[in-house]
């Protein structure tokens, strides 16, 4: 026999409220904390009894499979963890793990300041302050990033897979930052690559009868005038 739990709606103090939204936005950080490094871990989620259990290492995907933690009160500090988790995974591409991260540190020690009397606003200014240093001190160690096996290590970074690195170096080397790259699922591990020259306009399609797979939200066209 299943038991329910229910919240009665009840209105909650500031004490309460800090205590509840601190401990939502740390259990989402301490979730997404082992991905990070060089030699991630991972994590599993158990989706259903008919499904084998989802082993996963980024971020963005991890928080996506949060839907509650079981108590609205603890929701709340995790679901705008799982909101900026995502944002920077959409806008960034990947850091989901270290934005959550240091957006734990950042509250965690801002509420402590808070607590002992610091005035609001003066830590609004000084972490903003703070904000501008560290991206300036990024500006000045960032290095350009030139060739095909430096493309290639920051792949590996990402994917951790070798061949799958390589080729995602290739890639980028030769068809540069602009560059349409269409991914296709095939039934077994497999790895090719095939170059198109051509142009990428960022538009809409303007009917959906012009869909040659309709399924896919694809029009493929050869040979095809193209009227500017």
């Amino acid at each position: 026999m299943a038991a329910e739990t229910r919240h009665r709606a009840a209105v909650a103090g500031p004490e309460e409220t800090h205590e509840h939204l601190k401990k939502g936005i740390n259990l989402v950080a301490d979730l997404l904390a082992p991905t990070l490094g060089p030699v991630s871990g991972h994590v599993v989620s158990d989706r259903d009894s008919s499904r084998g259990p989802e082993v996963l290492d980024d971020a963005s995907t991890v928080v996506r499979r949060i839907l509650s933690l079981g108590d609205p009160r603890l929701d709340v500090g995790a679901m705008l963890m799982r909101s900026l988790v995502w944002r920077v995974g959409k806008e960034i591409g990947d850091g989901g793990a270290t934005a959550a991260v240091l957006a734990r540190a950042i509250y965690n020690e801002a509420l402590r300041l808070l607590t002992a009397g610091v005035n609001f606003r003066e830590l609004e200014r000084g972490m903003h302050l703070a904000v501008e240093s560290a991206c300036q001190s990024i500006r000045e160690q960032a290095r350009p990033v030139s060739g095909e096996d430096a493309l290639s290590h920051i792949a590996f970074g990402v994917v951790r897979n070798r061949p799958l690195a390589n080729v995602l170096g290739e890639i980028s080397y030769l068809l540069g930052p602009d560059a349409r790259v269409n991914v296709q699922k095939y039934v077994a591990p497999y790895l090719e690559r095939e170059f198109y020259p051509g142009a990428n306009y960022k538009a809409e399609i303007a009917s959906y009868l012009l869909y040659t797979e309709p399924v896919r939200k694809r029009a493929v066209h050869t040979n095809c005038a193209v009227a500017l």
